[in-house]
């Protein structure tokens, strides 16, 4: 799947919620209507395979024979049946965690965060930067 493709679908399901946000009072019977869960399930097709697609090309680029799927996303279940048949067939070894440990990393951010702020140690808003390379316990 490409990214137009992708985006075009984005523009599709944002044009169809700003639609149901000026009818409110819509049935459940709608909202869950077969035509809806299928364009969720087409969504969500779309970018699993834009992920395996973008993560096994990475893996080419890099020689790389094993990849690694974590954080939230690796709960989902059609993610990990599309991430094993792909590697499957190019010979790439995949590993998961357990879905259990399939977390968003926010909440290990959150867990950071805390006790700096409950102590009132707060960022300059104006200096602040990312920094993917920081150790823990920074």
């Amino acid at each position: 799947m490409r990214l137009v493709e992708k985006n075009g679908l984005q523009e599709e399901i944002a044009a169809r919620l700003a639609r149901r946000q000026a009818e409110p009072q819509a049935p459940l019977d709608d909202l869950c209507s077969p035509r809806t869960l299928d364009l969720l399930a087409s969504f969500q097709r779309a970018v699993v395979e834009d992920l395996t697609e973008r993560t096994l090309a990475a893996a080419d680029e890099a020689d790389a024979r094993t990849v690694f799927v974590s954080g939230g996303v690796a709960a989902n279940s059609l993610l990990r049946k599309i991430f094993a048949a792909e590697c499957a067939a190019r010979g790439v070894a995949v590993f998961f965690p357990s879905v259990q440990l399939s977390t968003d990393n926010a909440a290990m951010i959150a867990a950071a965060a805390w006790p700096r702020f409950q102590a009132g140690e707060f960022a300059d808003p104006v200096t602040l930067n990312a920094s993917a390379s920081l150790p823990l316990g920074v």
